[in-house]
């Protein structure tokens, strides 16, 4: 059962992400951002995999983190198109709540008005 004990599997990956210049420039940006705690000083993104009890499984995981984060970057980069028709659905939304806010604080208002108009004849 002590398998941890006799196996060494982890895998520590760096990437260079300067270096590479196959990946746009405000992708690397975002993935400084989003993942700032994982670069060394030198400016080298570091992951480790230690999931698998096999190091050929922990090496394609790192890669599969490192894909995950530059698909993540990529996503946050893209422009959003925005749908003219969503933009209105959600004004309309604002505004129904809006009117459903005042038309409570209205009834807030009566209901304490209400109570102070008590005559104790």
């Amino acid at each position: 059962g002590q398998n941890v004990n006799k196996v060494n599997t982890k895998v520590d990956m760096r990437f260079e992400l300067d270096k590479q210049s196959w990946i746009p420039e405000d992708v690397k940006e975002e993935i400084r951002r989003a993942e700032k705690n994982r670069f060394t000083k030198e400016g080298v993104l570091v992951l480790t995999s230690q999931k698998h009890r096999v190091q050929a499984q922990n090496i394609d995981d790192a890669l599969e983190k490192l894909q995950v984060m530059i698909d993540a970057a990529v996503f946050a980069v893209t422009p959003k198109e925005i749908d003219p028709e969503t933009i209105k659905k959600v004004k309309a939304d604002i505004k129904a709540g809006n009117q459903r806010r005042l038309q409570d604080k209205k009834m807030d208002g009566a209901r304490k008005k209400e109570r102070s108009k008590r005559d104790f004849d």
